[in-house]
């Protein structure tokens, strides 16, 4: 394995191990072998210009974390510099922040904080671009993320003794350290002064309102000041009003679309009324989904047009909006026009129609596997020309059309035999027939005889020499061992789906190695392991 293949690895998928899965996982320190190499070899501002431009996409970020705590905890000052000058760009928000402390402290040793980690971490605070220039935007992060990865904002702001700019940024700091008693001791007549106090002062009254009767105060609160619906109470949650006035305060789109279920059951949603047209309306801007992935909003659908949750059980339902429904597939031909710049890869997307179809997808678990393999079939079809087959003991022709309310109805079973064992051949042999370059072979989850006749399969269509196709992406929505061979470049497993197992899968498809070359200098060595 060459130092593109391990570096592409590490970012994309948090280990040398071929296999993708939704969530954060335990990164090995020989995993980051290839970052110290490089940094030795001269490479690490271009390693840390990597990071900047690779904490903007759809990467997870537990391993840029990793990254920049390994450079910033270095031995020479010049990297150490480079990787504290860069926090505010790569780390932009307090979780992402906590996540780099969190590796600092565990895997690096910064229990005790020298002065440089200190000074570093205060200006993250003081002299970062996005709260100078809106200090209110820093008095909401510290309240909404008051603790992640174990660690607590007034914990962090201790320990890294920053100096408040203006008396703005003291009160935040003192409202975090000391409390609103000892903040409000602090007195400013800067226009910013006000808003934030206001601001805190709401969070900090909202915080201690349980009772039915004081949910007026909420209200006014969310109106006022736009507080986010992660401090209020959760026993207030529960309550139609607070969420109508947090629709009409702008949620942010990704909490909105998750909580349509919920919004809809407290009969929110009702014909022709305010909220209806409210979230009708966000859903075809699109300005509102540029942070949202296509699968996200096919996932929302999914779970909305169910109309039930997770709990199958009478609490837990609502009437489908069909005026919502309809706004949700538009939303998705919207968002997925952002994100679908035409690719020339002929892609064979193959479906194993004895999988468990009504299961739910490990990362999305509002979708099933059936849901979610046809979710995955429309967004690479956007992309790359796409062929769609069933397989069971021979291959059949998946149509599918754009998505509708019947959608997901669609039946992979149709004229397969229900005898017998799967012939995993199948797709592969199709693939070579019709001269694919990249086999997508999607099921629930394999046995371990399973995974030796897809290794065997995959062998034999590399040896021959009319196979065209380079590549072959194993996707299971449930857990399951990697079908790929140790060190095998030409294939990946992807173990359940979320929004960054399709962009890697996206990227693995296409030349991922290039930017790699890159920051390695395309030197193309090869070492062991």
């Amino acid at each position: 394995m060459n130092d593109e293949e391990k570096l592409w690895r590490f970012f994309h998928l948090g280990t040398l191990v071929g296999i993708y899965r939704p969530g954060s996982r335990q990164i090995e320190d020989s995993d980051a072998d290839v970052i110290r190499r490089l940094i030795e070899n001269g490479q690490c501002i271009k390693i840390i210009e990597y990071m900047r431009r690779a904490s903007q996409k759809c990467l997870k970020f537990y391993p840029i974390a990793y990254a920049l705590a390994l450079c910033a905890r270095d031995k020479r000052k010049k990297v150490s510099k480079l990787a504290y000058e860069a926090l505010p760009d790569i780390c932009r928000k307090p979780t992402q922040l906590f996540r780099f402390l969190s590796f600092c402290r565990t895997r690096f040793n910064c229990r005790g904080w020298p002065r440089s980690h200190r000074k570093a971490i205060a200006a993250w605070y003081t002299e970062n671009q996005q709260y100078r220039n809106n200090p209110r935007k820093l008095a909401l992060h510290v309240t909404k993320y008051k603790r992640r990865h174990k660690l607590y904002q007034k914990r962090v702001i201790k320990a890294c003794h920053p100096k408040p700019p203006d008396e703005t940024f003291r009160y935040i700091f003192r409202f975090v350290t000391k409390g609103i008693g000892k903040a409000d001791k602090i007195n400013a007549d800067e226009k910013d002064f006000e808003i934030v106090k206001g601001y805190i002062s709401a969070v900090n009254s909202i915080k201690k309102k349980h009772k039915r009767e004081e949910m007026e105060d909420i209200i006014e609160a969310i109106h006022k000041w736009k507080v986010p619906w992660e401090v209020i109470p959760t026993k207030q949650l529960k309550e139609p009003e607070i969420w109508r006035a947090l629709l009409h305060q702008k949620m942010p789109m990704t909490a909105m679309i998750r909580n349509l279920g919920r919004m809809s059951r407290l009969e929110l949603f009702k014909p022709k009324s305010r909220e209806e047209q409210i979230v009708c309306s966000r859903l075809r801007t699109v300005d509102s989904l540029e942070s949202t992935h296509p699968i996200q909003i096919l996932g929302a659908f999914a779970a909305y047009i169910r109309g039930r949750g997770l709990r199958n059980d009478s609490m837990h339902t609502w009437e489908v909006n069909r005026e919502i429904e309809r706004a949700l597939l538009d939303s998705y031909h919207l968002s997925s026009a952002r994100h679908s710049e035409r690719m020339q890869s002929k892609v064979l997307i193959a479906i194993d129609v004895k999988m468990e179809m009504d299961f739910h997808t490990l990362g999305i678990p509002s979708m099933s596997c059936k849901e979610a393999a046809i979710a995955l079939s429309l967004l690479f079809g956007s992309i790359f020309e796409v062929e769609t087959i069933s397989f069971y003991k021979s291959a059949r022709t998946v149509s599918l059309d754009q998505p509708s309310g019947e959608l997901f109805d669609t039946d992979f079973s149709d004229n397969h035999s229900d005898h017998g064992e799967t012939n995993y051949s199948v797709p592969f042999r199709y693939a070579e027939e019709k001269k694919f370059e990249i086999l997508l072979l999607l099921t629930d989850t394999l046995e371990p005889k399973e995974i030796k006749k897809i290794r065997r399969s995959f062998r034999k269509m590399k040896q021959s020499n009319t196979a065209r196709y380079k590549k072959c992406v194993v996707v299971c929505f449930k857990n399951s061992r990697p079908a790929s061979e140790p060190g095998n470049n030409s294939m990946l497993d992807v173990v359940g789906v979320d929004e960054h197992a399709v962009e890697v899968i996206k990227d693995f498809i296409q030349d991922y190695q290039k930017e790699m070359r890159d920051i390695t200098g395309g030197q193309n060595i090869v070492y062991d392991g």
